[in-house]
Protein backbone atom coordinates (compact mmCIF):
# COMPACT_ATOMS: atom_id res chain seq x y z
CA UNK A 1 0.00 0.00 0.00
CA UNK A 2 1.03 3.52 -0.53
CA UNK A 3 1.24 5.60 2.09
CA UNK A 4 -1.38 7.73 0.74
CA UNK A 5 -3.68 4.85 1.25
CA UNK A 6 -2.54 4.87 4.57
CA UNK A 7 -3.38 8.41 5.51
CA UNK A 8 -6.79 7.50 4.41
CA UNK A 9 -7.47 4.24 6.51
CA UNK A 10 -5.99 6.17 9.34
CA UNK A 11 -9.04 9.04 8.46
CA UNK A 12 -11.49 6.84 8.10
CA UNK A 13 -10.57 5.05 11.58
CA UNK A 14 -10.37 8.48 13.07
CA UNK A 15 -13.69 9.06 11.75
CA UNK A 16 -15.31 5.77 13.09
CA UNK A 17 -13.83 5.94 16.53
CA UNK A 18 -15.08 9.57 16.78
CA UNK A 19 -18.57 8.26 15.90
CA UNK A 20 -18.57 5.33 18.31
CA UNK A 21 -17.58 8.07 21.27
CA UNK A 22 -20.34 10.43 19.92
CA UNK A 23 -22.89 7.42 20.00
CA UNK A 24 -21.72 6.29 23.52
CA UNK A 25 -21.74 9.71 25.12
CA UNK A 26 -24.83 11.45 23.22
CA UNK A 27 -27.21 8.92 22.84
CA UNK A 28 -29.56 6.64 25.24
CA UNK A 29 -28.67 3.58 23.98
CA UNK A 30 -27.52 0.73 25.87
CA UNK A 31 -23.69 -0.61 26.27
CA UNK A 32 -25.72 -3.63 24.13
CA UNK A 33 -27.19 -1.56 21.37
CA UNK A 34 -23.77 0.03 20.35
CA UNK A 35 -21.66 -3.11 20.90
CA UNK A 36 -21.05 -4.22 17.50
CA UNK A 37 -20.23 -1.02 15.98
CA UNK A 38 -17.48 -0.93 18.46
CA UNK A 39 -16.83 -4.11 18.26
CA UNK A 40 -16.17 -3.84 14.44
CA UNK A 41 -13.87 -1.10 15.00
CA UNK A 42 -12.14 -3.23 17.23
CA UNK A 43 -11.61 -5.64 14.12
CA UNK A 44 -10.40 -3.13 11.69
CA UNK A 45 -7.37 -2.72 14.67
CA UNK A 46 -6.49 -5.99 14.52
CA UNK A 47 -7.15 -6.41 10.83
CA UNK A 48 -4.87 -3.05 10.65
CA UNK A 49 -2.16 -4.09 13.19
CA UNK A 50 -1.99 -7.68 12.82
CA UNK A 51 -2.88 -7.85 16.98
Amino acid sequence: MTANAFHNIAQVEASLWEAADLLRANSNLTATEYAMPVLGLNCLMIGKWGV
